[in-house]
């Protein structure tokens, strides 16, 4: 995915990236809330760590014979972030397939050329549908959640659409479902955290004609689902268990008054900091 229209860029504000909501001000300006990821970055992720570990790993090897001429600080300050291009081109491969499945969904004409990996990823999802009726009613929309209250539990984030979904071997159905695509090699359970609090958003954020912005109410559905499309599988995964996903949420937004929490501390330090600078 790309930047959502309403989205800020990564660290705009300070605090990773953060949405400007177009209509709602606080203290005569526009209300900036934490995005949906943003806030998820407190969730511990092992994983992760070792993942940039190995790619880090994986390229200081193929890399071995000039790290070998540089010393020790050279060669650390080339390798210490390789991990970040293998992070960067995986980032890559998914908006070009999210860019491409939004303009088959939409009409329009945002159709990325794809590389080898990601045209057989297309091939996954066709066959994907094949199995699966899909009717979207959205796609790409940003969402606000914990809105009207103190003020510290206000957050924005951007599913990758609204959609039907009928397994065409059971029968099965499911409406309004808001939706997750990933190219990830895994997923993880801080998928599902944030697919919770797009759910319970207070409004979907629906751009007019004239280029003005109107909340209007989530639609109630069925539920949640991540699309994950790999090279050589789909899988289709839906939760419709609304207790577990308030659950979640509540979890969500325990994440929530800790990410507001934390930069409370931060502002107040550097407050602190630029008032002792003036004295001296």
């Amino acid at each position: 995915m790309g930047k959502p229209e309403l989205a800020m860029w990564a660290k705009e504000d300070g605090t990773g990236r953060a949405y400007r909501h177009p209509t709602r001000l606080v203290n005569d300006a526009p209300l900036t809330s934490p995005s949906v990821t943003t806030i998820l970055g407190l969730v511990d992720k092992p994983a992760l760590i070792q993942w940039a570990a190995d790619r880090t790993l994986d390229w200081a090897i193929e890399n071995a014979s000039l790290l070998f001429v540089k010393d020790e600080e050279g060669a650390r300050r080339w390798g210490k972030y390789r991990w970040a291009d293998v992070r960067d081109e995986r980032g890559e491969v998914g908006t070009g397939i999210h860019e491409t499945i939004e303009s088959m969904h939409t009409g329009g004409w945002n159709y990325p050329v794809l590389d080898d990996e990601q045209v057989r990823i297309m091939q996954q999802w066709d066959l994907l549908n094949q199995r699966y009726t899909l009717v979207p009613h959205r796609s790409e929309f940003t969402v606000w959640g914990g809105l009207g209250t103190t003020g510290d539990e206000d957050w924005a984030g951007t599913a990758d659409g609204l959609w039907d979904i009928t397994d065409n071997e059971t029968g099965e159905a499911w409406f309004n479902v808001v939706i997750d695509l990933k190219t990830s090699k895994n997923t993880w359970p801080e998928h599902w955290l944030q697919l919770s609090a797009l759910r319970h958003a207070d409004f979907i954020m629906a751009k007019q004609p004239d280029g003005t912005w109107l909340e209007e109410q989530l639609p109630p559905g069925d539920g949640v689902a991540v699309i994950h499309l790999r090279e050589d599988k789909y899988s289709v995964m839906v939760e419709t268990d609304e207790v577990l996903l308030y659950m979640m949420y509540q979890q969500f937004l325990s994440y929530r008054s800790v990410w507001g929490a934390k930069k409370r501390v931060e502002d107040f330090i550097k407050t602190r900091a630029k008032d002792a600078e003036m004295r001296f």
